[in-house]
């Protein structure tokens, strides 16, 4: 029972992480830009990132629901910075950059933004709500009032899954680069490209529903 609360964590995280996102394509570029061990600190900030939004959902999922629904311009500010950030990307062979020198901690900034782009994803809350209702519709309980040692394996799971979903496509990255010169490019471009797709689905998806 307990190895199974493991894999169950560890599929739910997998299939949150799987599709294109904010953090997938951090750890994409991190690990073109630099190496797959540089992006190491941006996936365990990740996997972090969604224990701690798992954990809110679990615990706190009217409140955390109603808050983003009473807060709208959390919504509107994520996917504005998805499609700013993703413009940014696309354009910036056009915008000279001889003057700007900001210089910033890796260590620092990489594992945070590792842990903010995996936990302030509002559409990852509907996620995990309906992951745990599917959970328990199979008769697994994963509820606040489980035992410590079940939430334990269950969030061990998700830390696990969401960081190999990332370290895998870090390892995909890496190797595009070593096939191709023009692979840091190219991703640069697919990269803005998934940025703003997403931003403006979000944007779409804010204003209809």
């Amino acid at each position: 029972m307990f190895l199974l609360t493991l894999i169950i964590g560890f599929i739910a995280a997998v299939i949150a992480a799987a599709p294109p996102g904010a953090a997938n394509l951090a750890v994409i570029n991190t690990t073109l830009n630099h190496s797959i061990y540089k992006s190491r600190l941006l996936i365990i900030g990740a996997g972090l990132g969604e224990i701690a939004i798992a954990i809110a959902t679990l615990y706190y999922t009217k409140i955390f629901v109603g808050f983003f629904k009473e807060n709208l311009w959390i919504q509107i500010t994520v996917f504005s910075l998805f499609i700013i950030i993703g413009m940014g990307i696309l354009l910036k062979k056009q915008i000279p950059t001889k003057n700007l020198n900001l210089k910033f901690n890796i260590k620092i900034h990489t594992f945070l933004r590792g842990f903010l782009f995996a936990f302030i994803n509002p559409p990852v809350i509907l996620f995990w709500v309906l992951a745990y209702t599917v959970i328990r519709m199979y008769g697994i309980h994963i509820s606040e009032m489980s035992m410590v040692s079940t939430l334990l394996l269950f969030f061990l799971g998700i830390f696990l899954g969401k960081t190999a979903t990332l370290y895998a496509y870090a390892i995909w990255s890496e190797k595009l680069n070593r096939k191709s010169t023009n692979s840091k490019s190219r991703i640069s471009t697919i990269t803005g490209i998934a940025l703003v797709v997403i931003g403006v689905l979000q944007a779409i998806k804010f204003s209809y529903f």
